[in-house]
C-alpha cells in the first residue's frame, strides 16, 4: 500500500528475531540457534526486501545469545541498513533512536509492559514513558514523539501530553502464541496478541497508529452434550 502510494517504507524488527533455546523449553521445532536463524531470515526477507529502510534492534540473552548474536545475524541475512549510518560496524542496536521527517522514535525491545489487569492497564508505561519525556526535558533535549517497546506479547497505545510535549507510548504486539510459560503467568488470557504497528508520518507529525493483528485463538470452547 505505501509503495502504491509512492511512500517511504521503513520497517523496524525489533529484536528477538529467534527464540533460541531457554528455559529447557521443548516448544521449539529446532534447538539450534542457526536452523532458526535461517528459517527467520528467509521469512523476513521475503517480507521485507523492497522496504526502502530496514532497521534491526536486539533482544535479550535467554532467545538471541549474548549481544544480540542471532539478532545480528538475522540483519545481515535480511541486508538492514546499518542504524548509525556507516559503511561498516554492527547491522543492530539495543537502542535505536530514529528520526524521519522530524519525528523522533525510541525504540527498544526491552521496557514497559501493557499491564496484567484491566484496571491497571497502561498504567506502567505511561510512568515508563513520563521518566522518558521528564528525563529529555531536564536535559534540554526535545523528547521523543513515540516511543516503542515490545517483549511482553500485548499490544498497547497510550498518548502522553506532559509540558506541551505529545508522546506516544507503543507496545508492540508479538509473532508467538502463549507458551506453556505464558499460561502459568497469565492463564486468564486468550491470546498473546500478535502481529505488528503500522506508524504514518505526514508533515512532520504522526497521522495514524494501527495495530495489524492476526485474529486467532488458542482457548477452544468445550462442549459437552
Amino acid at each position: 500500500k505505501a509503495k502504491k502510494e509512492n511512500r517511504r517504507t521503513i520497517v523496524v524488527c525489533n529484536a528477538e528475531t529467534i527464540d533460541g533455546s531457554h528455559h529447557g523449553t521443548n516448544q521449539i521445532w529446532s534447538n539450534q540457534a542457526n536452523d532458526q536463524i535461517d528459517v527467520a531470515a528467509t521469512v523476513l526477507d521475503e517480507e521485507i526486501s523492497k522496504a526502502d529502510v530496514r532497521l534491526f534492534t536486539r533482544g535479550t540473552p535467554a532467545d538471541v545469545g549474548e549481544s544480540g548474536a542471532a539478532d545480528e545475524a538475522v540483519a545481515k541475512r535480511c541486508k538492514a541498513t546499518r542504524p548509525d549510518g556507516e559503511k561498516t560496524g554492527p547491522l543492530s542496536t539495543y537502542h535505536l533512536n530514529l528520526n524521519v521527517s522530524g519525528v523522533l522514535l525510541d525504540i527498544a525491545h526491552q521496557g514497559a509492559n501493557a499491564g496484567s489487569r484491566l484496571w491497571t492497564k497502561g498504567n506502567g508505561a505511561r510512568g515508563y514513558a513520563r521518566t522518558i519525556i521528564l528525563d529529555a526535558l531536564i536535559l534540554h533535549q526535545k523528547p521523543p514523539d513515540v516511543i516503542i517497546r515490545s517483549h511482553y506479547h500485548k499490544k498497547l497505545h497510550e498518548t502522553l501530553r506532559e509540558y506541551g510535549h505529545k508522546t506516544e507510548m507503543i507496545v508492540t504486539p508479538a509473532w508467538q502464541w502463549m507458551t506453556s510459560y505464558a499460561f502459568q503467568v497469565a492463564s486468564f488470557e486468550n491470546i498473546a496478541d500478535i502481529g505488528g504497528v503500522v506508524i504514518s508520518i505526514d508533515n512532520g507529525a504522526v497521522s495514524d497508529i494501527e495495530f495489524k493483528c492476526l485474529s486467532v485463538s488458542q482457548n477452544e470452547v468445550v462442549t459437552v452434550a
